[in-house]
């Protein structure tokens, strides 16, 4: 097993790992010394917490509201999300927008986008 150099700035450098899906945190990383002994990001978004998981595996298809206008692969989220059935996927979106929803099992959707097909305020997790 390689052992792990620590950071002289930095010590154990930790990031803390949110849910890609609903944003909650999931886990903690602890990496060592980083190349050019930079500081580890606070906060990544990566993988699925147990909740979320355990939904995708139901076969929920997750919608991920984003602020209007935003782009790329870390949008910045409203804080708003869905899970859906994927025959409502089918029902609401078409061709390869679809596809990719279906494959990937969650996809961002705009605020004027989610308010067009009238998609409700999600309930909040007791």
């Amino acid at each position: 097993m390689p052992s792990i150099k620590i950071s002289e700035k930095h010590g154990v450098n930790p990031t803390v790992a949110h849910c890609f899906a609903c944003g909650d945190d999931h886990s903690l990383n602890l990496y060592g010394r980083l190349p050019g002994d930079k500081q580890a990001p606070r906060a990544i978004y990566d993988g699925l917490c147990k909740r979320c998981e355990e939904a995708q595996l139901a076969g929920a298809i997750f919608l991920i509201e984003v602020e209007n206008g935003q782009e790329g692969s870390n949008p910045k989220r409203t804080g708003r999300m869905w899970g859906v059935t994927r025959e409502a996927i089918e029902q609401i979106f078409d061709g390869a927008e679809t596809l990719a929803l279906l494959d990937k099992g969650v996809g961002y959707i705009d605020v004027e986008t989610a308010n067009l097909i009238g998609l409700p305020e999600p309930e909040m997790a007791a």
